[in-house]
């Protein structure tokens, strides 16, 4: 939090884990540690009142009371909150500052470099950030809502996490009419493991729904993004209804190749031949 508050533009930029760490060798703060990755610094009361005295007669404390007011947003935590951990913390973040967004767009870019910088050392919050975009509304934050999923995906998070960034980057992309990349995305969402036939199969019926447009993807990607799906698909035949199969036989169709196409109209007719 203090690293991405120092980050506010009217800052110069510091070490602030060389400053963090003189101020506990000097007993000015305590860390309480969350797990191998993250931990809480509290000020004990000696050192909070100490250094009150000191800034009530420093020409910074107007830049510092700033800082302070932004690090606020975090919200405050007891000791015995730190036990859950860093997320209810950069929620709260998020919260403010959509509250301070809504009120003046352009504050937008005074927050971003933070933002960006909270979401680096913590994964999860680029959905956040993204959330934060999207609510904004306007078609250049509508792409920046994409930036943000995109960049969750690239850090290969937890399975949960990479679900959700491409399930956010498809809607994303229908909300913006990027068809292209809606696409891209689903095939991204199927290709995680143990993903249900049920989201395989529902991404599959948007697919064969946007390919009715035929300019949406050049022949060679079509065919290798189809492809991947209808691996994916036949993987999960023992799961299948006959309406999972009648969306691959869809496919088949879409890549020209009208046999299997007719071969999974059949199989389907075999689970249920009143479908």
């Amino acid at each position: 939090a203090l690293e991405a508050v120092l980050l506010r533009p009217q800052n110069e930029r510091m070490d602030t884990g060389s400053a963090i760490e003189e101020l506990y060798q000097s007993s000015f703060v305590e860390f309480i540690e969350i797990d191998e990755t993250s931990k809480f610094i509290n000020v004990p009361l000696v050192a909070f009142i100490f250094g009150h005295q000191k800034l009530e007669v420093s020409n910074l404390r107007h830049s510092i009371q700033l800082d302070t007011d932004l690090l606020q947003y975090f919200g405050a935590t007891q000791t015995s909150g730190t036990q859950k951990g860093i997320h209810p913390r950069i929620r709260m973040l998020f919260s403010h500052v959509s509250t301070v967004i809504n009120n003046d767009i352009d504050k937008y870019n005074e927050f971003q470099p933070i933002l960006e910088y909270v979401c680096g050392e913590y994964p999860p919050a680029w959905l956040m950030l993204s959330d934060l975009c999207k609510e904004i509304g306007d078609i250049g934050f509508f792409e920046k809502a994409k930036e943000y999923a995109r960049r969750l995906i690239a850090r290969k998070p937890k399975l949960e996490l990479q679900r959700e960034g491409w399930s956010k980057l498809a809607k994303l992309s229908e909300i913006t009419s990027d068809s292209s990349e809606e696409i891209s995305a689903l095939v991204g969402l199927c290709n995680l493991p143990d993903t249900s036939v049920d989201i395989v199969s529902n991404a599959i019926n948007r697919v064969n729904l946007l390919l009715r447009s035929p300019s949406i993807l050049d022949s060679s990607e079509k065919q290798i993004m189809l492809l991947d799906l209808i691996e994916v698909m036949e993987s999960k035949y023992l799961e299948f209804d006959a309406n999972d199969a009648s969306r691959l036989s869809w496919l088949y169709l879409h890549v020209g190749n009208e046999i299997k196409a007719r071969e999974w109209v059949n199989k389907g007719l075999t689970i249920d031949d009143t479908n």
